[in-house]
């Protein structure tokens, strides 16, 4: 629904992204925060929510405004709305892998670094 109200928004204002629609960007954006539950109980249940949901924020905004291949293919090849989501789907995956291997690389790293800190948290039984 959302692709074919971009394409006629896209022909009619004759503008290949209309920035005032935003519902492509929102579906980018559930992608790059998909893996949030689940880094959230089993990697980092006691740090903080805020980081890595900014983490994954920065990352989907960092590719789709640079657009790296084939983000810029797919926007410029498919035709009307299917085109200017996709970009955004494939951003947000992007997005998701970056978010999903910084989280896991800190993790690791506080496990290494500190354990104490987190046997605080994870108690032995």
């Amino acid at each position: 629904m959302a692709r074919g109200h971009q394409t006629e928004l896209k022909n009619s204002l004759k503008k290949r992204d209309p920035g005032f629609i935003v519902v492509d960007e929102v579906v980018g954006q559930w992608i790059a925060l998909l893996p949030l539950p689940f880094l959230y109980d089993f990697l980092t249940p006691y740090l903080f929510f805020a980081p890595i949901t900014g983490i994954a924020f920065f990352t989907f905004r960092l590719f789709d405004i640079w657009k790296p291949w084939p983000v810029n293919y797919v926007e410029k090849q498919l035709p009307g709305g299917l085109g200017i989501m996709i970009d955004d789907v494939i951003a947000g995956i992007y997005a998701l892998i970056t978010t999903t291997v910084v989280v896991t690389g800190v993790t690791l790293a506080l496990y290494i670094l500190y354990p104490a800190f987190l046997s605080h948290y994870f108690p032995e039984k």
